[in-house]
């Protein structure tokens, strides 16, 4: 390869990214693709893009306001911030109370610190909100119980999630 062909591939390459990129002041990006934008960020750990995707679209949309609240409270868990995901993570639920992603959230964060009883309660009423996916969340309630010395309690959850498993999940 010619160093002019090299040249221009890392030029059309550099404004690409300038253009695709939801940081870019000088790109308007719509609510729907900051979200796309800060799924992925969130999902590779890249939290402070994920968090600076997620509050750009804020203003843009109203449609997804109580997952963009709650995705917020996610990232700031994942940053090790407790008091700030719990602050987005209430006012989600303050929005919807039935909104099971930010009670699982939330007792994921209260498990972090070690408040299992709290995560008890969250991972219950997640489970009402969100029957699809409830082996994993009796999974994390199984955990939150055997850390508070349940055992018992803990072995009747992986015994739920088992029963559960088949109805929702087809082997492979």
């Amino acid at each position: 390869m010619s160093l002019n062909f090299k040249l221009l591939t890392l030029i059309v390459f550099t404004i690409a990214l300038l253009v695709i990129s939801p940081d870019s002041p000088a790109q308007t990006v719509d609510g729907d693709k900051l979200i796309k934008y800060g799924d992925h960020f969130l999902d590779k750990g890249n939290l402070d893009r994920a968090l600076s995707c997620y509050k750009r679209a804020l203003p843009l949309t109203s449609r997804h306001k109580v997952y963009l609240i709650t995705q917020i409270g996610i990232t700031y868990k994942k940053m090790d911030k407790p008091d700030l995901a719990f602050k987005h993570l209430n006012e989600a639920l303050k929005l919807d109370p039935t909104f099971g992603k930010a009670y699982t959230a939330r007792g994921d964060t209260y498990s972090d610190i070690y408040k299992y009883d709290k995560a008890v309660v969250d991972y219950t009423r997640a489970i009402k909100f969100r029957p699809t996916e409830s082996v994993d969340i009796l999974r994390k309630r199984a955990l939150a119980k055997q850390a508070m010395g349940k055992s018992s309690e803990a072995v009747a959850d992986l015994d739920q999630a088992l029963a559960v498993f088949p109805k929702y999940y087809k082997k492979k």
